[in-house]
C-alpha cells in the first residue's frame, strides 16, 4: 500500500470516528432538550398559577385597604349624593385627586369609582374596556350580583390589568364600586422567567388581538404563529410550530383564555456547536488516536515487513544472493528470515 492510500486511509477513519460521535453527541442533545423542554412547560403551569395567586392576593389586599379607608369613602359618597341632587354634578375632579393620592399610597397603577347604574364617575384612567361605562362587563357583573369583591382581566388598548371591583358599603348601604388594577407587563413576564428559562409574551385574544408584552426584545412577527392559531384548539398544551420546529405553549391567563393568553417557547440559541458536550469531544478524539495507532501498528508489524520481503525477494531475483533478512525476532517474520538467510547463503555457495 502506498504512503498516499495509507494517509487517506487513516483520513477516512478519523473522519468516521468524529461522524459518529457527532451523531450520538446530536442523538443525545435532542434527547436532553426534550426533556428539558417538556420540564419547562411543566413547571410553567406551576410557576403561573403560583404567581396569579400571589398577583391576585397582592391585589385584592390593596384593593381591601382603599375600600377600608373610611375618610375616603366618606368623601367619595357624599360627593356622589351630591352629584344626585337636581341641579347639581358629581365633583368628579376631586374624586380623580383624593384617587391619585390613594393609588401612590397603595402601590396601585389605576383605581376608579363606579356608581350604582354602572357609570364611570371618576379615576386615575378612563374606563374603556367595551366602551365608556363597565356596565356590561363581566368584572362589574359580578360584583353587582354577587355584591363581593370580584377579580379578573380588563384591558385598554395596549395595556392589560388585573384589576378588581368591589362595593363600596357604608351604614349597611352600597354607595358606589371602587375599581382597583395593576398592571400586566413585562415586569409581570420577567418575574415568571426567573422561574422557568423560557421565552414568554402576553396575548389579548378579545378583539382585536395584540401582543401587549414579552420578556424578549423580538417583535410581533416572533409570534405571527400565535395570531393565528390563538383561536384554536391545544391550549394548555405545548403545540409544535411549523416554521422552526420548536413548541409553544398557550395558558390562558388569570383562567381567562378569552381575554389573554401567556405564550411559551424555548429561548432561542445561538446556533448550534460543533459539539455541545466536552466528555464526547475527548472520546472522538481519542477514538481516532485509537485508530490511527491501530492503522500504524498493522503497517509497522504487517505492511512494511511485507513490502521489506518483496523488495529483497525481487532483489535476489536478480542474482543479489548477498542479501540477509532484517533481524526480525520470532513469528512469522522470523521465520521468513531464517529461511530467507538459508536460502542466500546456500545460493551464493554455488
Amino acid at each position: 500500500m502506498t504512503p498516499i492510500r495509507l494517509l487517506a486511509l487513516a483520513a477516512v477513519g478519523v473522519a468516521l470516528v468524529f461522524a459518529s460521535v457527532l451523531m450520538v453527541d446530536r442523538q443525545l442533545d435532542a434527547h436532553i432538550h426534550a426533556a428539558q423542554a417538556q420540564r419547562n412547560h411543566a413547571l410553567l403551569g406551576t410557576a403561573l398559577a403560583q404567581i396569579e395567586r400571589t398577583r391576585g392576593d397582592e391585589l385584592r389586599l390593596r384593593a381591601s385597604l382603599l375600600a377600608a379607608d373610611g375618610a375616603s369613602t366618606a368623601y367619595i359618597a357624599d360627593a356622589l349624593l351630591v352629584g344626585a341632587t337636581p341641579g347639581q354634578a358629581v365633583d368628579s375632579a376631586s374624586i380623580s385627586d383624593l384617587l391619585a393620592d390613594r393609588r401612590e399610597q397603595l402601590g396601585l397603577d389605576a383605581v376608579g369609582v363606579i356608581d350604582l347604574a354602572g357609570r364611570w364617575v371618576a379615576g386615575t384612567r378612563p374606563w374603556s374596556d367595551g366602551g365608556p361605562t363597565p356596565l356590561s362587563h363581566p368584572l362589574f357583573v359580578a360584583a353587582r350580583d354577587g355584591q363581593k369583591l370580584a377579580t379578573g382581566l380588563v384591558r385598554e388598548d395596549q395595556r392589560l390589568y388585573l384589576a378588581t371591583i368591589q362595593p363600596m358599603v357604608r351604614a349597611g348601604t352600597v354607595d358606589a364600586y371602587l375599581y382597583a388594577a395593576s398592571t400586566l407587563d413585562e415586569q409581570f413576564l420577567q418575574s415568571l422567567s426567573a422561574l422557568v428559562p423560557l421565552e414568554l409574551a402576553l396575548l389579548a385574544t378579545s378583539e382585536p388581538t395584540r401582543l401587549l408584552a414579552q420578556s424578549t426584545e423580538h417583535g410581533d412577527e416572533h409570534w405571527k404563529e400565535a395570531f393565528a392559531a390563538h383561536g384554536t384548539g391545544g391550549v394548555g398544551a405545548p403545540a409544535k410550530l411549523a416554521s422552526d420546529g420548536d413548541r409553544m405553549t398557550r395558558l390562558p391567563l388569570f383562567g381567562q383564555a378569552d381575554q389573554a393568553l401567556l405564550l411559551a417557547r424555548a429561548l432561542p440559541t445561538s446556533g448550534p456547536q460543533v459539539f455541545e458536550s466536552a466528555p464526547l469531544l475527548l472520546l472522538a478524539v481519542l477514538g481516532s488516536l485509537a485508530w490511527l495507532l491501530a492503522l500504524y501498528a498493522w503497517w509497522r508489524w504487517s505492511l512494511q515487513p511485507a513490502t521489506l520481503a518483496c523488495d529483497l525477494l525481487e532483489r535476489a531475483a536478480l542474482g543479489d544472493f548477498k542479501l540477509r533478512a532484517p533481524g526480525w525476532p520470532s513469528g512469522l517474520r522470523g521465520r521468513f528470515a531464517a529461511a530467507f538467510d538459508a536460502l542466500m547463503l546456500r545460493l551464493g555457495s554455488r
